[in-house]
């Protein structure tokens, strides 16, 4: 038997309010809902559906996994997975880390240099790393305490080269983030992407 826009609902309650899970994923499970009233009532129509829309494999199963959730939770039969090409992401070649590590930035580069210098020393997310207070450092170990998905924290080593150049950086300011605007406010992903490019 199908599961039913009630059962759904109560799956989420039971995902947010027993499981905790993040808002993100609540988004999630209601966007492959809709698409499964959209789409369904069956795998393949669903599936099809999401095909012919212009969905990738990878898109699709974002969504299919989603579903899955509701549907084990149910006790119905899971959607298959589609087989998605495994794509290696690209990564800096050591010429360019080489010269990133050697780029003086102007004093309007410095926090999107610091900023990328992070990243690549940690392999943290830029949400992560953004988020990132003064507070969340453990100068004498290079550790930070990172509340990553799911809110989820863990720690993050750091190299001895990366904490002296936050060292410097943070004496100068006033302020709990790592990383902000002027004010002390949270530095979005869209303004550290549309700042200044290094390098």
């Amino acid at each position: 038997m199908p599961v039913t826009r009630e059962q759904f609902q109560r799956f989420v309650q039971e995902r947010k309010y027993l499981q905790n899970v993040s808002p993100n994923t609540i988004l999630i499970y209601e966007a492959a809902w809709r698409k499964w009233e959209r789409f369904g009532p069956d795998s393949v129509s669903f599936v099809a559906g999401m095909r012919n829309s212009g969905a990738t494999a990878i898109g699709c199963n974002i969504y299919i996994r989603a579903l899955n959730a509701c549907f084990h939770w149910a006790g119905e039969k899971p959607i298959p997975k589609l087989k998605a090409e495994d794509k290696i992401p690209p990564t800096f070649s050591i010429p360019d880390v080489q010269k990133l590590l050697k780029f003086r930035p102007s004093k309007r580069q410095t926090r999107t240099h610091l900023l990328a210098l992070l990243l690549l020393d940690t392999g943290l997310r830029i949400s992560e790393a953004l988020s990132l207070k003064i507070s969340d450092i453990d100068w004498d170990n290079m550790l930070f305490s990172v509340r990553g998905k799911g809110g989820k924290n863990r720690l993050v080593p750091f190299s001895l080269e990366l904490r002296r150049r936050i060292w410097k950086s943070s004496s100068r300011q006033g302020h709990e983030l790592l990383f902000s605007r002027r004010k002390p406010t949270h530095l979005s992903q869209r303004h550290a992407f549309r700042e200044e490019s290094v390098c």
